[in-house]
Order: C-alpha cells, then structure tokens, then sequence
C-alpha cells in the first residue's frame, strides 16, 4: 500500500538544511496556527474574518490535506453579510462587513481593503476546487462586491478610493486597513494593490460565466490600472510608493515596505520603478530604532525575516490610537515606541512571501532565494523558531532569543497569515499554479537548487506531488559525521571519480552561522600527465551547511581531485569518517544558443573588457573562451538593463586560470533583455567569444509523467 504524503513535510529539496527548516516553518505556521495562536492539526491554520480570506487560500486551497479547513473556508465565503443582499447600512450596495455581527471592525470603523481580498479568496478557492456548486452560489456575492468597489469606491474611474471618514487626512481621518494604527485612507495603496489582482480574477470568473462584456471590462480595467496606480500613489521624491493619498490629494509617506513588495510582487509598477525599491531595501538607510533588542540600528533588515514594515516613524497625526492609546501621548518614552511595534518599525513573517515573489518578477532567482534562505535560517538559530506561543498559557514567552518583542516581529500569536513564507517554494520558485482553464507549472529554481518537490497536492479532485529538476546528480557522497576546518595556510583535499559526463561539481560547506566566508575551489584532472586544473573559482559559504556549486566546462567520466583553499572567515568541509569528504558530481542538461554579432572591447584606461548584447531567449550559462599566461585571475561581472537601470546579476571571481580555456558562470534563469559583461583580468588574458545557454528543466507529476521544459516555459498538468 502506498504511503500518504506527510502533511507536515510536503516539500523535498536538494539542499537538506533548507529541506529542514522549510517544513519545520510550515508545520509551525503553515498548518498549526489558529486565530489565537493555537497549536495542533485540528486548530488548522484558517483566520475565521474576511480580512485573512485571501491569505487562508493561498495556504489552504492547493493542499490536499486541508479539507475540513476548505469547507469550512467555503461556509465563510458564502456566509459573509453584504450590503444589498443580506445586510444593510449606511454604506451602499455591495458593502462587505468586515465582522459577522457588525458593518464596523470592533464595532469603531469601516475598513476596505478586506474588499477585494474576499474576491481573490473566492476565486482562489474555485479555480483549485473546480467547485461548480460553489461558483454558482458565489457569484452573486463577488458581483455586489465587485459592484461596491466599481461605484461605491469609484474604480470606474481608474483607481479605488475610500468613502465617507476614511479621508487620509491627519488627527482626523478613520483607520481603513488591517494596519489598524495607521490613519490611512482616501486613495489607499494596500487597498488597491489587491484591487489590480481582483481585477484579473473577476474578469476570468466573468469569463466561465458566460459574460464576455463584462470579463472584457474588467480585464481593460486591470490593463489601465497599472497607469493609475503609479500615477497617484509614485512618489518620486523617494522613488518609492506612498501610503496613501488623502482627500486633499497629499501623499503620505512613511516608507512603507510592505505596501512597495506587494506591489511589484503583483505585478504592479514597472522595471524602473523596481529598480529604485530594491536599491533602497537593500542599500538605503531607516531612521534609528528608539527601542528594543535592535535599538539604534539604521538596517531595514534588522529583524531579518523581513524589512521593517515602515523606514520612517509615523507621525502622531496619522497614527491612530484604537491598538495603542498610550503612543502619542508618550512619544518617545513610550514602551513599544519606532522598533517596537509591527506597525511602525517592526516586521511580521509573512512579508517575506510577497519579498520573495517581488525579487523572483523582477529580478531573478537567486536574489529572491537568498531572502528566503535568510528568514529560514534566522529561525533555525532561534530555539523556538521565532514562534511566542499561546498568550496567557504555559508556553509563552515575550521575546525572542534575539531580544525581539513579539509585538516587534509578528510571526504567530494573532498572525496566522505567517505561514505564507513557505508558499513561495510553491507557487514561485517551482512555479505552481491554478486558474480557471487549468493547472500549470513554470519552473525558476536558484542556482543553490537542483531540485524541487511538493506533496500533497489537490487540484479539481486530482492528487500531485510535482517535483522539477534543472539536473540530475550522478555522484554524490554525502554521508557526514565530521568536518575539516578550513584555516588560513590549510587545504583540504578530495580524491575522487565520476562515472559519467558532468558539468558541476559540489561540496557541503559550514560557516558557523557566521556571515563572510569565502573559500577557493579547485578541480584537478587526474591522469598519466599529472594534475591538471579544469576549473578554479572563489566562491562565499553561504548560508551555513548547504550544497555549494562550481560550473565546470562539460567533462567526461574519470579521476578527479577537489582542493579547498582558505580566503577568509571560519569554515568546514564536511566529511564522513570513512566513505572521505562530502561532495557531488551534476548533469544539467543546457542547450546553446545563437547569438547577433558581438564585439569585445577593451577600456584603455580600466584595462577590462566589456560586452553588450541582446539575449532573445532565457539563458543560465555564461562561457567565455579565454587565451592567458600562466597564472592568470580575473573577475567576471554580469549586469541586466531594467528599464533605464543596470543591475548587477552576479560577480564571479576566477583566482587561477591554470589550464582553463573557458571562463564559466552560472547564473539563475535570465529574461530576455540586454546584458553587459565585464572581464577584469590580472595578469594578461584576452577572451575569444561568448556562448550563452538556456537551462532546460524536467517536470513530473506523480512519478509518471515527465516533461522537459526549457526554462521560461510554462506547461499545463491538469
């Protein structure tokens, strides 16, 4: 009998650590957590108010384990009340109350962006059902509500704005979002970076059900929305977009981060525009935390997980007191002051889902894994996993072991959305997803990964697991009981042999859960003319314990000999008492492609050569043939035009050339676009052309089916 895939372990990935952590995350806040931080299967992880609909969905819809929860998501859906059809107020038709009992959130205010998010819930819910009985009931509700955000809130006219108080303005203004300390309103950003996705979704559902006019309406909208969205909310003093704009048509800008990578993660915004967001998460500064474990710092990403939620204190004018009353009158004194608190200077888990997304639409892979690597591993060194447990109980603690308030990072404990970090290995990196006409895959794994699975899928009744593979490993030792120290003056040295054709070469590092280490590897051929070096590269030990691969230039089965060499910082080489020291040999099937005329050219003042061309396919491999002297180095540097902006893809450096003649770099799936790239060379070194080549990936469903999928590709399943 075959076994059930493990709710608590659907994902399976060639990096064992990531592997770990991974489902460790899923299980604490994927699965387990309740509304109140309650921990258990039968809690399930579904929030029962309407603001969390969408963000239920995303973690329950696509699991095949999860029925009861979905039922009971489908009874929500249906049971909400709506101004017009089963409930009535001072808001017009449509209107979706945002409790069961009350058209107000606490019985305080009206909020809005649980608007569009109801309809993206639903949508979410039918198209990984297929649920006709559903569709049928539901579309009654969407309409009104899609009615109440085409006139109540003006979306007719291009962008949706809130009614009545919710004006933006400062002292006065009511709170409208999930973010209920913040005076938001009028024409809201977080509200309507969902609007654009529930656009899209209506337009499809309109679409099955048989009303193309309006389908065609709702798809121009979308189109036209992209223009709107930048046009009220840019900001281009920061280069970043405001938090809202009030009803005297002032932008309110705090820097807030969540609202920027939702944003770009839904599409919205162009290259740019990312561009400018992501130079100022990653280089720019905040203001300095008043309180806390992190108290001083100036780092957006302080709390690692994810960026502060805003850069830039809110101002007490537009901070509302309904969560805090005491922060205005206390200011800086106050006990949870900038830092403390998730709303302002503070972070919660699940931003790092729409992080990761945002990195993956814009920029590539790599970048996007690095920050999921970063959130799981700051986990992993914390003893409870960054989790407070239940307020009030027996397992509940105030801080982190970083010193962190659980009112300054929200990971579970009334943020039951958390578990949507783990979605991103999902529906970004394997790239699985759902919609009316099907059931898709598109694979974008980063270079740290060669495979990918995910169990326990349920797509219109249909059963999966769906791995995808960029290759296929053909030796591996892997067996690891101890580690070598990698020191200053010390190598580290590994015999062994292949027995078939490959192009990486692997070895499992340690860091010490410290940041900085770089090492050199070196592959030697070995045979009756003594070692002869093939490949030489520089590379980081990061992060702690996982895969780390060199690109080698397609050798054929035989000896070989690996040599690590220290550059800096503490490292390990991990090894196996007998079997010898933990490294793998990869076949990653790649296939050329035709390139326009190039030219080299070098720069008589810097002494590199430089190459512009236009890739008019994905690609993942860069080689260069290369003529140099006897000791030889040199850097290679890879940039990708975005919109007006090069951005630097990856810098690889070269320490020994020997006997290479092609220089090679790895990259993680690149788009169609104009490059640059730049060779630094030490010592004298010339390169003869270029050859670019695009990854190919396989794709199975339920150890049957397999496809080959060029990268780039997306293919349909069911």
């Amino acid at each position: 009998m075959k076994s059930m895939p493990d709710p608590h372990q659907p994902y399976a990935l060639s990096q064992p650590n990531a592997q770990e952590y991974l489902n460790k995350f899923w299980m604490i806040y994927g699965l387990s957590e309740g509304p109140e931080g309650m921990s258990g299967w039968d809690d399930g992880p579904l929030h029962p108010s309407v603001f969390w609909f969408e963000w239920n969905m995303m973690k329950l819809a696509w699991n095949g384990h999860s029925e009861k929860m979905q039922h009971w998501q489908r009874d929500l859906l249906l049971g909400q009340k709506i101004n017009g059809l089963n409930a009535s107020n001072e808001q017009a038709d449509g209107f979706l109350w945002p409790e069961p009992s009350n058209p107000r959130w606490f019985g305080l205010q009206y909020y809005f962006d649980h608007i569009p998010r109801y309809i993206i819930g639903a949508y979410l819910y039918y198209v990984w059902s297929g649920d006709r009985d559903f569709l049928k009931s539901a579309m009654p509700m969407l309409r009104a509500v899609m009615g109440f955000l085409w006139n109540g809130m003006k979306l007719s006219q291009g962008i949706a704005i809130c009614p009545g108080n919710n004006t933006g303005l400062p002292n006065t203004g009511e709170v409208t979002t999930y973010m209920d300390c913040i005076r938001s309103g009028y024409i809201d950003s977080w509200t309507n970076t969902a609007v654009y996705t529930a656009l899209q979704n209506m337009a499809e559902l309109e679409a099955i059900s048989g009303n193309p006019a309006t389908a065609l309406r709702y798809h121009k909208a979308a189109e036209a929305f992209v223009a709107q969205f930048d046009k009220q909310l840019w900001n281009p003093a920061t280069k970043r977009y405001a938090g809202w704009r009030d009803i005297k048509m002032k932008q309110h800008d705090c820097g807030y981060t969540y609202i920027n990578i939702e944003a770009l993660a839904r599409g919205l915004g162009d290259a740019d525009k990312a561009c400018c967001i992501f130079d100022w998460l990653d280089h720019g500064k905040a203001q300095p935390v008043w309180k806390g474990g992190n108290n001083g710092s100036t780092d957006i990403y302080q709390l690692v997980v994810a960026p502060r939620a805003n850069t830039i204190r809110i101002p007490n004018e537009e901070w509302d007191t309904f969560s805090h009353v005491n922060r205005n009158a206390q200011g800086k004194d106050y006990s949870y002051a900038y830092g403390g608190l998730v709303e302002d200077g503070g972070t919660m888990l699940w931003m790092n889902y729409y992080d990761v997304q945002a990195r993956l639409r814009w920029l590539d892979a790599d970048h996007a894994y690095r920050k999921l690597t970063d959130m799981l591993y700051r986990c992993a060194n914390d003893s409870r996993f960054l989790s407070f447990g239940k307020k009030g109980s027996g397992n509940w603690r105030s801080f982190t072991d970083f010193g962190e308030h659980f009112l300054a990072i929200g990971t579970n404990y009334d943020f039951p959305e958390s578990g949507l970090a783990a979605m991103s290995m999902l529906y970004g990196f394997m790239g699985v997803s759902a919609d009316t006409k099907g059931l898709y895959v598109q694979p974008n794994l980063p270079r740290d990964l060669i495979s990918a699975q995910c169990s326990g899928i349920r797509h219109r009744g249909n059963d999966y697991t769906i791995s995808v593979e960029r290759g296929s490993t053909i030796m591996m030792q892997e067996r690891r009981d101890t580690a070598s120290i990698l020191a200053p003056g010390k190598e580290l040295v590994q015999r062994i042999h292949i027995t078939k054709p490959f192009d990486l070469v692997g070895v499992f590092t340690g860091n010490f859960a410290t940041e900085g280490a770089e090492f050199r590897m070196t592959l030697l051929r070995l045979g009756t003319e003594g070692p002869q070096s093939v490949a030489c590269q520089q590379m980081r030990c990061d992060p702690d314990n996982t895969w780390q691969y060199m690109p080698v230039d397609d050798l054929s089965a035989g000896d070989y000999q690996i040599v690590l060499s220290h550059v800096k910082g503490r490292m390990a080489w991990h090894q196996h008492s007998v079997e010898g020291f933990v490294c793998c040999a990869v076949s990653t099937p790649v296939t050329p492609l035709k390139l326009p005329d190039f030219t080299w050219r070098m720069s008589a003042s810097r002494g590199d050569f430089e190459l512009k061309l236009t890739a008019k396919q994905p690609f993942c491999r860069v080689a260069v043939p290369v003529v140099h002297d006897k000791g030889a180095s040199c850097r290679i540097s890879l940039l990708r035009l975005m919109g007006s902006q090069w951005q630097p893809v990856q810098e690889t450096r070269h320490p020994n050339l020997g006997g290479v003649d092609r220089l090679l770099m790895d990259v993680a799936d690149q788009p169609v676009g104009d490059y640059r790239l730049i060779i630094t060379p030490s010592g004298q070194m010339t390169p003869r052309g270029l050859s670019l080549s695009r990854g190919l990936y396989t794709v199975t469903a339920n150890e049957r089916s397999s496809v080959s999928v060029p990268a780039g590709t997306r293919v349909r399943l069911g």
